[in-house]
């Protein structure tokens, strides 16, 4: 496993893993055809005016599919330079992403995830096996903005209008940008930030990007079209071939019969609940992980286990739970001041607030972890943790298929 052939085949693992497990933000090669770069000279700042005592917008018409296009102008490097983004979603499982030159033009980078699979790269793509988990390119405001503005983690700004039909969208300020996980803390007073204005859709319609105090990227909706993702779209939207191996840090994901369980235990819920969600299945998930599997010191830290997962139209909940191989902490810390929830006999959760899908992680003994994630509010991941009940354990039986 460890030889030296296998060496720089890991190494990209880890450095597209990296990049993969961090929400995309694919960078196309810049386009510095000066013809296609209208109002070069101009400022970057948001288009459209501001509606004086508009009433805040409410996310309530999410489409469950998309097509979206971007032009984003980015001074950072001290030119004007432009590139263009392609996203297709077709909630709750699959996106792709693309970095075009020009609309209409063929993808220079490309990322496409799907239920448990993930690639990168337009020729020769990487594919990964990944936990379940959201569209990659997807963010869902509908789902935590109550909770984010109510933590200081979003700040409700001011409604602008819009050139496109949706007539209207409302600005949040963040630290970072919209998908990041977690959340971090907004300073009113800080120089540093990005403001999205996102319409009813739950759509972002235009981004800006503050360094320092200065305009360094505008993010500006070219073209939109909700539910209406063919099957020729979703034809882009497969990941095909085979994934990396788990021992070069590549992950898996294989189906479980419903009986399943943990050699150590498990916590589970009720039968027939979460009420009013469709189950998916029960899954041996190992999320990838190059460098426990590349630095033989951190071979204690991989981390394997199961994940029941439900859906209710473009609602996802998770449970997840497992282990280290040796007792090592199973999760990164996010930071002093973190707030938690005592749930009694499972534990205390940490809360993470995220605009993708927000988290209740649990650490418990030995290495031992249950998380409960899903595009819900803490209030509604809170209930769905205390209806967990411990149950004895048992063995993991593979689905054949």
């Amino acid at each position: 496993m460890g030889g030296p052939r296998h060496r720089p085949h890991v190494r990209r693992v880890a450095t597209v893993v990296a990049a993969a497990l961090a929400v995309s933000t694919l960078t196309a090669c810049w386009n510095r055809d000066d013809d296609d770069d209208a109002g070069a000279g101009a400022p970057l700042r948001f288009e459209g005016r501001v509606i004086e005592g508009a009433p805040d917008l409410a996310f309530d018409a999410l489409p469950a599919s998309y097509e979206v296009t971007y032009a984003i102008d980015d001074v950072s490097g001290g030119t004007r330079e432009r590139r263009f983004e392609l996203v297709v979603v077709d909630r709750p499982w699959a996106s792709r992403l693309e970095g075009i030159r020009r609309p209409g033009r063929p993808a220079v980078t490309a990322e496409v995830g799907t239920f448990g699979r993930r690639s990168i790269g337009v020729d020769d793509a990487l594919v990964l096996a990944m936990p379940p988990s959201l569209a990659p390119a997807d963010v869902r405001i509908d789902a935590a903005v109550d909770d984010a503005s109510a933590r200081g983690l979003l700040l409700r700004r001011e409604v602008r209008e819009t050139r496109l039909a949706a007539g209207r969208c409302q600005v949040f300020r963040s630290a970072d940008g919209l998908a990041a996980s977690p959340l971090a803390p907004m300073d009113a007073g800080a120089k540093s930030y990005v403001e999205s204005c996102i319409d009813e859709r739950g759509i972002v319609v235009e981004e800006l990007e503050v360094v320092d105090g200065k305009v360094v990227k505008h993010k500006l909706l070219e073209r939109a079209i909700a539910d209406d993702v063919d099957d020729a779209d979703r034809a882009r939207l497969r990941v095909d071939g085979t994934p990396i191996e788990v021992r070069s840090g590549g992950g898996s994901i294989l189906p479980l019969t419903p009986e399943s369980r943990l050699p150590n235990g498990m916590w589970e819920l009720p039968a027939g609940e979460p009420s009013g969600w469709t189950r998916k299945g029960r899954f041996s998930v190992i999320p990838p992980q190059p460098e426990n599997f590349t630095d033989p010191t951190r071979e204690g830290a991989r981390v394997s286990g199961v994940a029941d997962v439900w859906e209710r139209g473009i609602d996802v909940l998770l449970v997840e739970q497992g282990a280290t191989l040796r007792a090592v902490d199973p999760f990164p810390p996010i930071g002093e001041g973190a707030e938690t929830i005592d749930l009694g006999p499972l534990g205390t959760a940490e809360v993470i607030v995220s605009l993708r899908m927000s988290e209740l992680r649990v650490r418990r003994r030995g290495g031992a972890y249950v998380r409960v994630i899903g595009t819900l509010a803490v209030t509604e991941l809170e209930a769905v943790a205390r209806a967990l009940a411990e149950q004895p354990g048992g063995e993991l039986v593979f689905v054949d298929d």
